[in-house]
């Protein structure tokens, strides 16, 4: 059995007039040197009981220093080296060079950490890392992104001295490094250089012509990963590396001077199926195709991988195998990452909005197959199929609407009598000596209501709906030259209106006001206390949210989406409140204690009663059909 202890260091300290936010990676043979050096660590001061990674106030070089005298088999990996604010090479609180770093003891540092946002060919080109070897992991505080990278160690024996020979390149072609498994540089967080809030980035070839002030606010960028690579690299970019396409169609990687190991882009599984069925990550589908895939056929990096793209089709489909191959030949189009925004597909992105011709004109060949030419010879056979198939998808997609209404209202309206109770109960109690059941009756009923009478705006697509889709069907039928709205352009990105950019920012402003300050005046008028009235808000934005991520689900087949004067003027006054739902319910996976009270004491048992009628239900169905 493989036993050894790998632990992520946050070491923020002060050298040479600057403070340093480095991120490490120490690797020690086992338990006992783990304990060794935690026992060291607790000795200076250091918080081994930080949330995530320990903080370490010690300098990079003295943390080496210090492992290496308690066991000369420890390892220290600097970790997303490129990561502005806590990458060793970071431009905001890293240095230079390894050197610069870890002074005398450089030598003992073996080997790098990619991070997402670049990937080995752009460490290939510093000059420093030649003969160092360049690694690639995920974090394990995401367990569901625990394939996006990963490094691929041939070994004699599955052992930490193995593995520590083959990253310091002194195992030979016995214990070796074999490839290593990237994230697509692009989707990383901090790839261009760039103002999110100023909605602004700016690629290394800008950079010389725009310099590194914004246009829009006039503050220096946060310099992305992409241009500092460009300040410290040696080598020019394209004569490092070669793309080969191996016989099962994926792209590799390869240093032409044969220095390093190869390496592959992917990503995860679950994104493939999402991508591949025309729906987000978190979609219900997801889960279910996953397990027809893992472990069914095989784990998911040889799924990744090797599969055949034949046995994918035959398990889960030809849309799903179809992605999987655009992946692995690195067929991906990615609007790169900047300032904490992740990159995204652009492509995909396009496609998506047009899909819904495709997924009916699938289910319209599939039912009439065995005619099929004599079928597409009849204008009005094709039009009655089509129709049909539209139907019978809005229905499905009735059925999943109904039933997130209804478990959103029953979650909601009891998780809001909790809190009614527990939270604003207590504090009405104890400042004012008694419960005011107005506000409380309040508080309890208007949000899970919201949702209610949201949802009787919330329709499917209709007939409408249906005869636009049998239009663009006949456009990819019959035209020479179909096309379904406007074309993808890749343009030159234009300077922003700085004008136009304040005013814009300031009616946004005025958008929160009137919202929020509109509905604290009302809850005001009404004798809500701050503790009500923060919670009513709270739970506003977050129902405000879940409406409009049911109505996406519910428009997943809309096609020409038109918007009028009131969608335009509802836009202005709830789009900031849906905003801060978004923001909330991003925040509060973030904070672990939170997010412990709120999912196990409050989420779990809710989420444990719907699984038990869900289960009822089909067993009452069950037995209704031996009936018959």
């Amino acid at each position: 059995m493989l036993c050894f202890c790998f632990r992520q260091k946050s070491q923020v300290y002060n050298e040479a007039g600057k403070l340093r936010r480095i991120h490490n990676l120490i690797f020690v043979p086992g338990f006992e040197v783990a304990e060794k050096v935690s026992k060291e660590l607790l000795k200076r001061g250091c918080n081994l009981s930080a949330d995530g990674r320990p903080i370490v106030g010690l300098s990079s070089r003295n943390l080496l220093e210090l492992i290496l005298s308690i066991d000369e088999r420890t390892m220290l990996i600097p970790c997303h080296v490129w990561t502005p604010h806590f990458g060793v090479y970071g431009s905001k609180s890293g240095y230079d060079s390894l050197e610069e770093a870890f002074g005398d003891l450089s030598k003992y540092v073996y080997g790098i950490e990619t991070g997402i946002s670049s990937d080995p060919e752009m460490n290939w080109r510093i000059p420093e890392l030649a003969n160092r070897s360049i690694l690639s992991f995920s974090d394990a505080h995401s367990p569901a992104n625990m394939i996006r990278e990963a490094t691929v160690f041939d070994l004699e024996k599955p052992t930490y001295a193995s593995i520590r020979q083959a990253i310091m390149r002194k195992g030979g072609k016995v214990n070796k490094i074999e490839y290593t498994i990237e994230f697509y540089p692009e989707e990383g967080k901090y790839h261009f250089s760039g103002h999110r809030n100023c909605k602004v980035s700016i690629s290394p070839e800008e950079l010389p012509s725009k310099g590194k002030i914004c246009s829009v606010c006039h503050r220096e960028f946060t310099e992305g990963v992409a241009p500092r690579i460009e300040q410290l690299a040696g080598a020019e970019f394209a004569k490092d590396y070669k793309e080969i396409i191996s016989d099962s169609g994926i792209k590799w990687y390869t240093d032409q001077t044969g220095n390093h190991p190869p390496y592959v882009k992917l990503v995860r599984l679950s994104q493939v199926i999402a991508a591949g069925l025309g729906v987000t990550v978190g979609s219900q589908k997801v889960p279910v195709a996953y397990s027809k895939l893992c472990p069914v056929i095989d784990s998911e990096i040889n799924i990744l991988l090797r599969t055949p793209l034949q046995e994918i089709e035959k398990a889960v489909g030809s849309r799903i195998a179809q992605t999987l191959d655009r992946v692995r030949s690195g067929k991906v189009e990615v609007d790169p990452g900047y300032d904490g925004l992740y990159g995204k597909d652009r492509i995909y992105t396009y496609v998506k909005r047009r899909t819904a011709a495709f997924f009916i004109l699938e289910d319209v060949f599939i039912e009439n197959r065995t005619n099929l030419e004599g079928f597409l010879q009849s204008p009005d056979e094709l039009e009655k199929s089509v129709m049909e198939a539209c139907e019978s998808r809005y229905k499905g997609i009735s059925a999943k609407v109904r039933t997130a209404i209804i478990r959103s209202v029953i979650f909601i309206l009891l998780t809001k009598l909790a809190f009614a109770f527990v939270v604003e109960g207590t504090y009405e109690r104890i400042v004012y000596g008694h419960i005011i059941i107005s506000s409380i009756i309040i508080n309890t009923t208007i949000p899970p209501l919201l949702m209610v009478i949201v949802s009787l705006f919330i329709r499917t697509p209709g007939v409408e709906n249906s005869r636009l889709i049998l239009k663009y069907i006949n456009q990819l039928l019959y035209q020479d030259n179909p096309q379904l709205g406007d074309r993808i352009s890749m343009t030159i990105k234009q300077e922003k209106n700085p004008t136009f950019h304040i005013v814009f920012n300031v009616l946004w402003v005025i958008s929160f006001v009137l919202s929020f300050g509109g509905m604290i005046l009302v809850l005001s008028k009404l004798n809500f206390n701050p503790i009500s009235q923060f919670i009513f808000l709270f739970f506003l934005a977050i129902v405000s949210f879940l409406s409009y991520r049911i109505s996406l689900t519910a428009h997943v087949y809309r096609v020409g989406e038109k918007q009028g004067l009131g969608t335009l003027l509802v836009d202005f006054f709830f789009m900031p409140v849906i905003r801060v739902g978004r923001k909330l319910t991003q925040s509060i996976s973030q904070v672990n204690i939170f997010l412990y009270l709120f999912d196990f004491l409050i989420e779990a048992p809710f989420k444990l009663m719907f699984a038990f009628f869900d289960q009822w239900f089909y067993f009452l169905h069950a037995k209704t059909e031996e009936l018959e």
